[in-house]
C-alpha cells in the first residue's frame, strides 16, 4: 500500500487513512442500492429487465414472505445464481433488514459465504449496519466471524467501525473469533474504536477476559502509519479513551512514535481539536511540552504547520521553545515532493535568505510561514519580542529577534489561500446553481427590516410581485472568510432541499460580493422564539404537537438525505412560523454528515440547545446533536419557558454537560411527551431516538388523544359544566383586555377614577 520511504515525514502525512477513503465509499453505495430499490417501489418502476426478479427484489424490500418464496420456487433456480447490482438475494435481505427473508434464504441453503461488489459476505453487510439479530441467524447458519473482506476485515472491524454494541458484543461470544486480527492497514478494532470514540465497545474489548494477554500487547501495536491506538485517540480527540488506554496500557504508550515522528502529544496538536486533551497529557509521567521526534519536530512545529493559534498559544503558555529547529533534510524532502507545486519554477526554499526568513532554520515560526498562517507568525514574532524586552542581550540573542523581525506578512502563501479559497468557492456555488436562481440584488424592492445578526440583517422584500424574505451579509463583513464560507454553505445546502416545513430556497445575490444575498419565502409569523418569548402568543394543544411534528418531520427529512445533513443549530429562533406550518431555517452551520470540514468538531450555533457531548468537545457531530437540541425545542414549546432562563447560554450549557441537569418537566407538558423528551435528550448519545421513530411516536400519542376524547362522556351536566367553564374563561378573557386599557405603555393607571367597565363608579 505505502511504504516507508514514500511516507518519510511529518510533512507527507495524509489526511484520510485508505480505510476512510474505502468506506466512505461503500456507504455512499449501499445508500445508493437502497435508494433505487425504494425509488423503484413507489414509482412503480421496473428494478431490473427480468420482470420476476424485479417482483422479487419488491416482495423482499416489502417483507412480503409467501410472495417471496411463491416468486422465488416459480423462477426454479438456485437462490446463489440470482443477483441484483452485483449482490445475492440474501445480501439484498441483509441490506433491507428483512429478517424473515433472510431466514427463508438460509432454509433454502442461501450461500453465507457469498461476497458482493464491496467483498462484503452477509455476515460482514450485518456487522456493518448492525442487524444485530440478522448476524445471530448468520452465525447460527455457519457464517465464518472471523470471514474477510478485500482489506482483510472481520466483521468485528466493521461492527467496531461504526459503534454498535450489542453486534461486537455477539460477536465477541463466539469463542473461534480472532480479536486481534490486523487488516491490510494493519489496523485492529481498538484503532478503530479509538479513532471514532466508541468508548463502550472499547470498555468490552478491554474486559475480553478470554483473551486478555493478546489484548494487552495489542494496544501497544501500530498500524500501517505507525500508529497506536492512543494515536488515533489523540488525532480525533477521543478524550475519554486517551483516558482509558493510558489507564489500561500504561505511560510507555506516550513515548511510542509513528512513522512521522509523532507521539501522541504531536498528534493532539497535530489534529488541534482541544487544549484540554493536550494539557492532560502534558501532565503524565514523562512527557514534556519540548519533546523532539525522530526527525526533530516539537508539538509546537505541529500546531503552526496545521494552523492551531489556540494550541499555539497554550504550547506557549506551557513553555514550548519556539527555537528549536527541526532537521533540515525535512525541508529538502518536502521541497522534492512539492516540487511544481507552485508551476514550472523551482523555487528554493533552503537559500530563501533574499526573502523574509531563512527557511532553513526549519524553527515553528518557518513552518507556520510557509502554510500561510500569518496569524501565528504574528503571535510568535510578538512573543519573541515581548522575550527580547524583558530579557538580558546574554539571555536572548539579538540575531534570533532580528530573524522573526524580518519577517514579512502577508505571507504569500497566506495571501494566495485568501483569495483563492474566498473566490474558488463562490466560483463552484455559481456553477452549482442553475440560472433560474440566479438573482440580481436591483430586481428586489427591499421594504422593511424584520431581524438581524452578526451576519448582517433579514429583509421583507418583494421580487416579481412575490413577498420573499431577503438575508443580506453584511458589506464590512464579506471580507471575513468564515462570512463568505457560511454563506456558500447556506446556499449550497438551501438549494438542494425540497421539504414543506423547511424554508422553501427562492434564489441568491452573487455577483457582487459586497451584495452577496439569500432569497427565501417568506414566513410572516416569525420565528417560534419571537412568537413564545416577545409577542406571548397563546398556542393550544393541537398546534403545539403540530410545531413539534412539523420540525421532526423537516429533521427526519435532513437526516435520511442520500448524503445526510446535520443542522448544528436547531433552536426557536431558526424555527419559523407561517400560518399553521413550522419551518425549520438558518442553514449556516449546517454540515453533511460525511464531511471532512475542520470546522465539524467546533462549538457552532447557541449553547443553550447545544448538545453535552458537543460542548464538552467529546465528540463529533452525529445527528443525535440535532435530536438533543429537538427535545429542549419541544420543551420549550410546551413550557413556554426558555431552558435554564436565569442562567446566560454558557453556564446553561455547562449545566446539562458537566452536572447531567435538564430543564423540570411540568405537568404542563403530556406524559407521552415527556417520555419522548426524556429519551431524545439522553446524555448518552445512543440512547437518543433518530427523527423517523419521533415521528412514529407522536403520531401515536396523538391518535391516543384522539381514542381518549371520544371516550368521554357526553351529556347534559358534563356539556353544561364545559359551556360554563368556556363563558368563565371568556369572561376572565373579557375582563383581563378591559384591565389593560386602563394603564399606559408604561405600566401607569391613565385614569384612576374610570371602572374597568369605562364608566365612573357609583357612589
Amino acid at each position: 500500500l505505502i511504504s516507508h520511504s514514500q511516507m518519510g515525514n511529518y510533512m507527507k502525512r495524509p489526511k484520510h487513512s485508505l480505510s476512510d477513503e474505502l468506506y466512505d465509499k461503500i456507504s455512499k453505495g449501499y445508500r445508493l442500492s437502497l435508494e433505487l430499490l425504494e425509488r423503484g417501489l413507489l414509482n412503480d418502476v421496473a428494478l431490473t429487465s427480468d420482470s420476476l426478479l424485479s417482483e422479487l427484489l419488491i416482495a423482499c424490500y416489502e417483507n412480503d414472505v409467501n410472495r417471496f418464496k411463491s416468486v422465488l420456487e416459480n423462477l426454479n433456480l438456485n437462490v446463489n445464481s440470482i443477483s441484483w447490482r452485483k449482490m445475492s438475494l440474501l445480501h439484498i435481505a441483509v441490506l433491507c433488514e428483512k429478517f424473515e427473508i433472510v431466514k427463508s434464504l438460509l432454509e433454502k441453503e442461501a450461500d453465507v459465504h457469498q461476497i458482493d461488489w464491496a467483498s462484503f459476505t452477509p455476515l460482514h453487510l450485518a456487522s456493518y449496519f448492525g442487524f444485530t439479530e440478522i448476524v445471530r441467524l448468520l452465525l447460527l447458519f455457519s457464517s465464518n466471524p472471523n470471514s474477510l473482506t478485500g482489506v482483510q476485515d472481520t466483521p468485528l472491524h466493521l461492527a467496531a467501525l461504526k459503534g454498535h454494541y450489542e453486534t461486537v458484543e455477539l460477536l465477541l461470544s463466539k469463542p473461534e473469533l480472532c480479536v486481534v486480527w490486523p487488516n491490510q492497514e494493519k489496523s485492529t478494532v481498538f484503532h478503530y474504536c479509538a479513532q471514532f470514540g466508541h468508548l463502550e465497545i472499547m470498555k468490552l474489548l478491554l474486559d475480553d477476559i478470554q483473551h486478555y494477554d493478546i489484548i494487552s500487547a495489542c494496544v501497544h501495536e501500530g498500524n500501517l502509519y505507525g500508529d497506536t491506538p492512543l494515536h488515533n485517540a489523540c488525532y480525533s480527540n477521543q478524550f475519554e479513551i486517551v483516558k482509558l488506554l493510558i489507564s489500561r496500557s500504561g505511560f510507555d504508550c506516550l513515548s511510542k512514535e509513528n512513522m512521522f515522528s509523532e507521539t501522541p502529544l504531536h498528534a493532539a496538536c497535530t489534529a488541534g481539536k482541544s487544549v484540554d486533551l493536550i494539557g492532560y497529557l502534558l501532565k503524565q509521567p514523562g512527557v514534556n511540552v519540548n519533546c523532539q521526534g525522530r526527525d526533530g519536530h516539537t508539538p509546537l512545529h505541529s500546531a503552526c504547520y496545521n494552523g492551531h493559534l489556540k494550541v499555539v498559544k497554550f504550547l506557549l503558555d506551557q513553555g514550548a521553545d519556539m527555537d528549536i529547529s527541526a532537521n533540515s533534510q525535512i525541508l529538502r524532502k518536502f521541497k522534492h515532493a512539492n516540487s511544481g507545486a507552485f508551476g514550472d519554477s523551482d523555487v528554493d526554499f533552503e537559500n530563501t535568505a533574499k526573502g523574509p526568513i531563512s527557511m532553513a532554520s526549519q524553527t515553528p515560526i518557518a513552518w507556520a510561514y510557509e502554510q500561510g498562517f500569518d496569524n501565528i507568525v504574528n503571535l510568535l514574532k510578538d512573543v519573541k519580542r515581548s522575550e527580547y524586552s524583558r530579557s538580558s542581550a546574554s539571555e536572548c540573542s539579538y540575531n534570533s529577534l532580528n530573524d522573526y523581525a524580518s519577517v514579512t506578512l502577508p505571507s504569500p502563501m497566506g495571501k494566495l489561500k485568501s483569495v483563492t479559497k474566498e473566490k474558488a468557492e463562490v466560483l463552484q456555488l455559481r456553477n452549482l446553481l442553475g440560472n433560474q436562481y440566479h438573482i440580481q440584488m436591483s430586481d428586489i424592492d427591499l421594504q422593511e427590516s424584520v431581524g438581524s445578526g452578526s451576519f448582517g440583517k433579514v429583509y421583507k422584500c418583494v421580487l416579481n410581485n412575490r413577498t420573499v424574505a431577503v438575508k443580506r451579509y453584511r458589506s464590512w463583513s464579506v471580507g471575513s472568510k468564515s462570512d463568505v464560507k457560511m454563506f456558500c454553505r447556506e446556499v449550497s445546502i438551501m438549494s438542494r432541499l425540497n421539504h414543506p416545513n423547511i424554508l422553501q430556497f427562492i434564489g441568491a445575490c452573487l455577483d457582487d460580493p459586497s451584495q452577496f444575498a439569500l432569497v427565501t419565502e417568506f414566513a410572516q409569523d416569525g420565528s417560534l422564539f419571537n412568537a413564545l418569548h416577545e409577542e406571548k402568543r397563546f398556542f393550544d394543544a393541537e398546534f403545539k404537537f403540530s410545531i413539534c411534528f412539523d420540525v421532526a418531520s423537516a429533521m427526519n427529512y435532513l437526516h435520511k438525505r442520500s448524503y445526510p445533513i446535520i443542522h448544528r443549530d436547531l433552536n426557536p429562533h431558526n424555527i419559523l412560523l407561517k400560518g399553521n406550518r413550522a419551518l425549520v431555517a438558518d442553514f449556516g452551520e449546517s454540515r453533511f454528515v460525511d464531511s471532512r470540514d475542520i470546522d465539524m468538531t467546533r462549538q457552532p450555533g447557541n449553547l443553550r440547545w447545544m448538545a453535552p457531548e458537543i460542548f464538552l468537545q467529546s465528540g463529533s457531530y452525529t445527528t443525535k446533536a440535532d435530536v438533543f437540541s429537538y427535545a429542549l425545542c419541544v420543551w420549550e414549546i410546551y413550557t413556554g419557558d426558555i431552558p435554564f432562563v436565569h442562567l446566560k447560554p454558557a453556564t446553561a450549557a455547562a449545566e446539562m454537560a458537566y452536572r447531567n441537569n435538564r430543564p423540570l418537566l411540568s405537568d404542563a407538558i403530556p406524559v407521552k411527551i415527556q417520555s419522548l423528551i426524556n429519551k431524545a435528550w439522553h446524555s448518552n448519545v445512543q440512547y437518543r431516538p433518530e427523527f423517523s421513530v419521533i415521528m412514529n411516536e407522536l403520531m401515536g400519542t396523538k391518535k391516543q388523544n384522539k381514542e381518549d376524547a371520544s371516550s368521554l362522556p357526553v351529556g347534559g351536566d358534563s356539556n353544561s359544566n364545559s359551556q360554563s367553564e368556556d363563558s368563565a374563561v371568556l369572561l376572565s378573557i373579557s375582563r383581563f383586555n378591559d384591565l389593560l386599557k386602563l394603564v399606559d405603555k408604561n405600566g401607569y393607571v391613565v385614569d384612576p377614577s374610570q371602572s374597568v367597565s369605562g364608566h365612573r363608579p357609583e357612589n
